[in-house]
């Protein structure tokens, strides 16, 4: 099968990795072509027939806003993939949209190639679009965004999203009009557990990779982290490319502080996973939640205890639950402290063998092998 897949991002961002991952696992199985804005994978994807780049021309976040508040679409989004799309000579069997918030041109642009060369076209949200409650106000963006969800969707052939609460969240979207592939794509992952030594000092370490942003709120960690030192004032609590406000590091002592590291974005972040005593994953702070964070797919491949700080019913709570080596916790900075102090006391001793199931989930052959599953059942 010869398919065309559209991602504006392959590679170097969160999106991007997904988004490469199942580029590899596809094209190691059909003949794959892919058209990005954004094409910079961390490995070579030797098996990709041939890239094609086209421009996206970018403006201010707030301009798109206004645009998508007042039209209910971004006449620029439009109009690239118009452009793109009368360009397009070569002849596909499916086209393969992958969506992530702010980034709708591949949707648009995988509708329009299809109805070009009469083949299906199945979109894969990385991110619910428009984002529920908490994440969004209910305002005239948020409505706009509605609307051209609603009516973009009702034209594709398959809707498939990285957890079952997304993908329930998406197909309540739009008017489902004519029968539709849906499935769970989960988000692929590294792989298999990668096995670092473990440091034999006795500095007690927490990381946290990633952006911090929205209702995913480090107040709950940081004031935690504050009591853990009364406890193990040998601590430190690390931030690798993330934003802290200085307003929230406020609470601490100048002691205090010493101990609260912000490093700049680093893409390879073997020489934190080797000192952490726990990786530290954020989920937004209110129940019913419909994300995933993409860190906590590689921190499961990571043999370190995960604390994972999430709310009631989230895709985390869900998945993870029952895990010994993934503390999970309410957003209570009690209860973070106390899965701290329980990940000092286990660091040298649990097992991570009690993550293999999971880890199958976000197995790429897996979730390839769903893919093509939907894809033959929809050739029935």
């Amino acid at each position: 099968m010869k398919i065309l897949i559209i991602a504006k991002n392959v590679g170097r961002i969160a999106p991007g990795i997904v988004a490469e991952r199942l580029i590899k696992g596809l094209s190691e199985r059909h003949e794959v072509d892919v058209l990005s804005t954004d094409y910079d994978p961390s490995t070579e994807l030797t098996n990709i027939k041939k890239v094609i780049r086209f421009k996206s021309y970018e403006i201010k976040p707030v301009i798109s806003k206004i645009l998508i508040s007042f039209f209910s679409f971004n006449p620029l989004d439009v109009y690239i993939a118009k452009k793109v799309a009368n360009n397009c000579v070569c002849k596909y069997d499916l086209i393969f949209s992958i969506v992530s918030s702010n980034h709708y041109v591949s949707l648009i642009l995988g509708n329009k190639l299809s109805k070009k060369l009469k083949v299906k076209h199945f979109a894969h949200f990385l991110d619910a679009i428009p984002a529920p409650g908490g994440w969004l106000k209910d305002d005239f963006f948020y409505k706009g965004l509605k609307k051209f969800m609603a009516r973009t969707l009702a034209k594709v052939d398959g809707v498939f999203a990285s957890n079952q609460q997304m993908l329930d969240y998406q197909l309540s979207t739009f008017k489902i009009k004519k029968k539709i592939c849906k499935a769970v794509i989960y988000n692929p992952g590294p792989g298999k557990i990668t096995y670092y030594e473990h440091q034999l000092s006795n500095q007690n370490t927490f990381i946290f990779t990633g952006g911090i942003y929205g209702p995913r709120k480090p107040l709950y960690i940081l004031k935690a982290f504050k009591q853990l030192l009364g406890h193990y004032p040998n601590s430190t609590l690390e931030f690798v490319g993330s934003d802290i406000p200085d307003k929230s590091l406020s609470i601490f002592t100048a002691d205090e502080l010493k101990n609260v590291i912000v490093h700049p974005f680093n893409r390879n972040l073997t020489d934190f996973y080797e000192r952490a005593t726990a990786l530290i994953d954020i989920d937004a702070d209110f129940p019913n939640d419909v994300f995933l964070s993409s860190k906590i797919i590689n921190y499961i491949s990571i043999n370190r205890i995960i604390i994972s700080e999430t709310g009631e019913n989230s895709p985390s709570r869900n998945i993870f639950q029952g895990i010994p080596s993934i503390i999970q916790t309410d957003h209570n900075a009690n209860e973070i402290m106390q899965g701290m102090i329980k990940a000092i006391k286990l660091k040298k001793d649990i097992n991570f063998n009690d993550r293999n199931s999971v880890i199958s989930l976000f197995d790429l052959k897996s979730n390839i092998d769903r893919i093509e599953n939907e894809i033959n059942n929809a050739d029935t």
